[in-house]
């Protein structure tokens, strides 16, 4: 499968929206530039920089990270934790239609494993990436505490497996690193909390006032920090020795990573520029 890929697209890595390899939507790009920012805040940590990414599907957030080591100089480690398995729990795949159908006919064929695996040919020679094939559940427990400057959370929305990430993550990241994630559409305290609890189940829920989210996601969220730092779906916090505190991100230094498509990188620029956040 690797070699299909590699003849596909040898030069560059690849995005098919036929295995709905990205996210779609103006947020999720814009997400990317909140990595980057991220990688801005541990730059000066010492030793090389160690992420650990949950989640990992095509590769196209790891590209991310990539870069942003190379952009800021910096060495450092990629630890990709994914079963690239089943995207959906067996009830919710019975109902399930377009993108879902598409995603877990993609695993059951190991197209996006392949994919994967070619699209890490193409990160920043800065970073070394390494991978482990399986649930982070399973994973988590072989790794040694405070071990990694940015901990990135974006597998299952589940609540129970949100809960167990999060719960490792806080083991896992040093003092003075990263804690952050993806699909935070809205926190708890800004929706109908009942709502939420009767939706965990769901990978994705929209609420009777028309808002679409990720219900574990932000329940798992809200009990492990309360309010976090919060941009366009990414979150973040900073572990400050025991404590979580929440993380100004606005101040970093950013960039529109390059691997992006040309019309996701105009809309992310005229977003940037409309929101008066980069100077």
């Amino acid at each position: 499968m690797r070699e299909v890929f590699r003849r596909l697209s040898p030069d560059a890595p690849y995005f098919p929206d036929q295995l709905v390899s990205i996210q779609s939507g103006p947020d999720s790009m814009i997400r990317h530039v909140w990595q980057t920012g991220a990688v801005c805040l541990v730059k000066d940590a010492p030793g090389p920089i160690r992420i650990l990414e949950v989640g990992s599907w095509a590769g196209h957030s790891v590209l991310t990270w990539a870069e942003a080591l190379g952009k800021f100089e910096r060495h450092g480690t990629i630890l990709c934790v994914d079963p690239w398995g089943r995207y959906l729990a067996a009830e919710e795949l019975k109902a399930a239609t377009g993108a879902y159908r598409a995603m877990d006919a993609a695993t059951d064929l190991d197209l996006i494993y392949g994919l994967f695996l070619h699209n890490i040919r193409f990160a920043d020679k800065q970073a070394r990436i390494d991978h482990i094939r399986g649930r982070f559940d399973e994973v988590a427990p072989y790794l040694a505490d405070a071990q990694f400057d940015i901990v990135y959370i974006d597998g299952s929305h589940y609540y129970e497996d949100v809960t167990h990430d999060i719960l490792a993550a806080k083991r896992l990241v040093r003092d003075g690193g990263i804690v952050c994630g993806d699909d935070l559409e809205h926190q708890l305290a800004d929706v109908d909390a009942a709502f939420v609890r009767a939706n965990i189940a769901k990978d994705y829920a929209v609420d009777p006032k028309g808002r679409g989210m990720h219900p574990g996601v932000t329940l798992a969220v809200a009990e492990a920090f309360g309010r976090v730092a919060d941009y366009s779906g990414f979150w973040i916090m900073r572990r400050e020795g025991d404590a979580f505190r929440e993380v100004p991100l606005h101040q970093a230094q950013v960039f529109i990573p390059s691997h992006l498509r040309e019309q996701d990188k105009h809309a992310v620029y005229a977003w940037m520029k409309q929101s008066g956040l980069f100077g």
